[in-house]
């Protein structure tokens, strides 16, 4: 009898760790215009939890992280948004507007290195717009 006690209790007791907390965490992301973003990451800071959106801007995942939490949404040439959340298992649903962030290209210089035309070494200086209007640029020089 007392075996079958025992062995209930344990039973009963087992299921209570294996029912973990978890939060839904859904929303939409948009730009200032009100139109639907696809493809910006949504996650929580200092964690691997998250997902990207949709081709509608939409977003949904869970977690198992409890308490307050930084809830982060970033894509390139927008400035990154983020909201305080507290974890409580209950679902949680938001939405998150982005600004686009401006960026300037500054001058680049390109050096020919050890290979020498002449006696001197040459030198080309290109702006932005000289990358830009080249054929085949696509403008994908990165500063170091």
């Amino acid at each position: 009898m007392r075996l079958k006690v025992l062995f209930t209790l344990l039973a009963s007791s087992a299921s209570l760790f294996v029912n973990a907390q978890t939060t839904k965490i859904s929303g939409t992301v948009l730009d200032n215009k009100k139109k639907p973003m696809p493809g910006v990451n949504v996650f929580i800071k200092d964690s691997y939890d998250g997902t990207s959106t949709d081709v509608e801007g939409k977003f949904s995942f869970t977690t198992s992280d409890t308490g307050k939490v930084t809830l982060t949404s970033t894509m390139v040439g927008f400035e990154m948004s983020s909201q305080d959340l507290s974890l409580t298992g209950k679902p949680i649903l938001l939405n998150f507007i982005l600004k686009e962030s401006i960026n300037e290209l500054k001058t680049v210089t390109i050096n020919t290195g050890s290979i020498e035309a002449s006696d001197s070494k040459r030198v080309a200086m290109l702006k932005p717009l000289d990358i830009v209007t080249t054929a085949s640029a696509q403008g994908d020089i990165l500063e170091p």
